[in-house]
């Protein structure tokens, strides 16, 4: 993999220097400075290609729980680049390391032979003043800023009989570049192409840095003095004819005679002529060059993404293991180890009801049973790409040691067909309810099942054991007809709702006058059924308001509502989602009253299982999360948090502000505060902004109306879950002096 890496990092470096070239010309045409532009792509160039190496190496974090919560999106790397076991590039890290490690080795002795000539030399030079300052002097050496940590200004011997200007010219332009600690980030940077001796475009970047670094402290002078352009440029060109480049670690005036020439094209460039147009397009140009720097195609090992795809599989053994007498090879990642989500298509159903009946009353444990004790117990099967339970584990005890040993040898009795995904058995982890009930508990506690499905009883001596039907407690992948009920239908895309301006709408017509006078209000979790084109087949209450009229009312509402099509794998699929309508009452005045009807807050549909990675009892699933408040931010309403919403970007809220001042107000030094009401949801974004407290001013209440609009926030979060709320903020206007 160092080769592979090695070419990422050369394709990194090489997007970041023609960025930073763009960059560059940008700034210079404003005579602005560079060197930051060429250390900042140096850094670019060493740390995005090291960061992609440490977080591809670090340690993957082992989860404390049996089963990992399931999460509702991944993010998946744009672009890689695959490198095999096979690849050739592999076979070159041995030799390719081996050269590494002795360049870099030769350039640091190098650099190491030039720190202890420069102290040698040093201890050469004469102390002096020069322009009334303290400087050193050598034979030949300088114009120059030399040392690290207590930096001082060299000059050569020459320079005593310098005119007292020009000798001027030469001390503000070695003061800049004591003052900027110019040489200090030179001589740092020079360790990036010392350990990278194979990354040309890091050389390249460090050359353009040094011409950089004194382009700039050539403009800072010119600044200070601009009526000595001329001189000054004569100068440069007199000591770099006189001066001799003696190998030190120094920041010189003079340079090679192409460096002279580029730091002269810097002084005396022309202001551009469009320079909107040049700056825009050099600025996009230099933008998305770093940005595909950023995005290059990372190296990626093949290899481990092939363990992960054939996690669990049996691996056939090979000619040598055989011969050995050892088992075949299993892949990296044992899935039997431990429950964790295994995906199929078809769901295990349980073969041999009857036996596992007669197990259940066989191994209740007799002095349970006569007490009258029993139980439920949640338990982990693993079962292989046969249908063959290979190992059972208790998720949920029962309470009692010896209910639970019983369920786990009626487990091993179980047998199931093999789980499919596509067309293919795969082995897969589930978790099924295992009850021993006396014949009394049984009939005090009716079972929970789908209608059309009646659960298998054994009565033995008093005793009922119950398996549940697969229906029951394998909600899966839906067999049948899924329309009947609530199941788990999965996704990859969710349905949107599309007519958000007629559901709002809806809500008003279908709000029963009665009730909103009387300011009752209340949440409907409805169940909906979605076909594969988005049409909503059938609706059903979940959680009831606990008034009929709001019930009935939100189920005409959601008969009115329009949603895109689910997509599973790009396949539409009809499925069962469940969404919370609110009908709340309001009492704006009659200036606050919106002129269209509130637009729906962004819809995250819940699947009835999308959080749950065992296959329990549908009757233990729990209510599904509301995600969004959708319907129910017309008015401000107490909205509890722990965590309270911060302002993500306050430069581009400063910014908005300044924009949408209204200029005659401003003007006339006329200002004030306007207290909004923001209606953020669990992502952060305002979905709707009222004005709280008038500053008294129509004008400026609008303007902060839209300047509110442009602000984003970090999420609202109740404990560790983010919530939807409403607060209050002053936006305040005022004239500056």
């Amino acid at each position: 993999m160092i080769a592979a890496w090695i070419l990422y990092a050369l394709l990194v470096g090489s997007m970041a220097g023609a960025g930073a070239l763009a960059l560059e010309n940008l700034l210079r045409a404003h005579k602005r400075s560079t060197r930051w532009v060429w250390a900042g792509a140096m850094g670019l160039s060493l740390l995005w290609p090291v960061g992609h190496l440490i977080l591809k190496s670090w340690p993957k974090p082992e989860g404390g729980t049996l089963v990992p919560e399931a999460i509702g999106v991944a993010m998946l790397d744009p672009l890689t680049v695959e490198v095999t076991r096979e690849s050739f590039l592999r076979n070159l890290d041995q030799p390719i390391l081996f050269v590494w490690v002795a360049s870099s080795s030769l350039l640091l002795a190098g650099f190491l032979g030039l720190v202890f000539r420069t102290r040698r030399m040093r201890r050469g030079w004469t102390g002096d003043e020069a322009g009334g300052q303290p400087v050193l002097y050598s034979k030949d050496l300088g114009p120059a800023v030399v040392g690290f940590v207590r930096s001082e200004i060299v000059l050569p011997a020459w320079c005593r009989d310098l005119e007292e200007d020009t000798l001027s010219l030469i001390l503000d332009h070695e003061t800049e570049h004591l003052r900027a600690g110019d040489l200090r980030v030179l001589l740092t940077l020079a360790f990036l192409p010392l350990l990278l001796p194979w990354h040309l475009p890091i050389w390249w970047q460090y050359k353009k840095l040094r011409v950089a670094t004194e382009g700039d402290c050539d403009l800072r002078v010119l600044r200070k003095h601009p009526e000595q352009t001329r001189p000054y440029l004569e100068l440069l060109l007199r000591v770099g004819s006189d001066a001799r480049h003696t190998p030190a670690l120094v920041a010189m005036l003079s340079e090679l005679e192409e460096t002279l020439e580029r730091r002269i094209r810097i002084m005396t460039m022309p202001f551009p002529q469009k320079p909107w147009l040049r700056g825009v397009s050099l600025a996009g140009l230099g933008a998305l060059l770093l940005a595909v720097a950023c995005w290059a195609p990372s190296p990626n090992d093949a290899a481990e993404e092939e363990a992960e795809l054939v996690e669990g599989i049996e691996i056939p053994p090979t000619p040598e293991e055989l011969a050995a007498g050892r088992s075949p090879a299993k892949a990296p990642a044992d899935i039997s180890a431990a429950p964790t989500f295994t995906p199929y298509t078809v769901r295990p159903d349980i073969k041999n009801r009857s036996e596992v009946v007669r197990a259940l009353e066989r191994e209740y444990p007799p002095l349970l049973r006569d007490a009258g004790i029993g139980g439920t117990i949640t338990v982990w099967f693993f079962i292989d790409d046969i249908g063959t339970v290979r190992k059972t584990l208790v998720n949920e005890s029962s309470g009692h040691q010896a209910l639970d040993e019983a369920a786990l040898r009626v487990a091993n009795q179980f047998q199931f067909t093999a789980a499919m995904n596509g067309e293919k058995p795969v082995p897969v982890w589930i978790s099924l309810p295992i009850t021993f009930a006396t014949t009394a508990d049984q009939a005090e506690r009716p079972a929970v099942r789908p209608p059309e499905v009646g659960a298998e009883k054994v009565k033995v001596r008093g005793v009922a054991g119950r398996v549940p039907p697969p229906e029951e407690i394998l909600p899966g992948i839906p067999r049948g007809d899924i329309s009947k009920a609530p199941t788990f239908t999965p996704y990859t895309v969710r349905p949107d709702i599309k007519n958000r301006s007629v559901v709002a709408r809806a809500m008003e017509a279908e709000y029963p006058p009665l009730l909103r006078e009387a300011g009752i209000g209340g949440t409907v979790q409805v169940w909906f059924f979605i076909d594969n084109n988005g049409k909503v087949q059938k609706t059903q209450l979940n959680e009831s308001s606990g008034h009929q009229a709001l019930d009935e009312a939100a189920l005409r509402v959601a008969s009115e509502i329009e949603f895109t099509a689910a997509l599973h794998d790009e396949k539409a699929v009809p499925v069962w989602i469940s969404l919370p309508i609110t009908f709340t009452t309001r009492d704006p005045s009659p200036k606050d009253l919106p002129a269209d009807p509130p637009e729906v807050a962004d819809l995250t549909p819940t699947e009835v299982s999308s959080h749950i990675t065992s296959y329990e009892s549908l009757r233990t699933l729990p209510a599904p999360p509301v995600i969004a408040k959708a319907l129910a931010s017309a008015t401000p309403e107490f909205t509890a948090y722990t965590t309270h919403p911060e302002i993500r970007d306050r430069r581009r809220v400063a910014r908005a502000l300044e924009a949408e001042y209204p200029p005659v107000l401003r003007d006339a030094g006329i200002g004030g505060t306007v207290q909004v009401w923001f209606f953020i949801d669990e992502y952060g974004r305002v979905q709707s902004t009222q004005v709280n407290e008038s500053s008294g001013h129509d004008a400026l209440d609008l303007a902060a109306l839209r300047a509110a609009g442009e602000i984003s926030f970090t999420p609202a979060l109740n404990r560790d879950q983010a919530v939807p709320v409403w607060i209050s903020l002053p936006i305040t206007f005022a004239a500056r002096d």
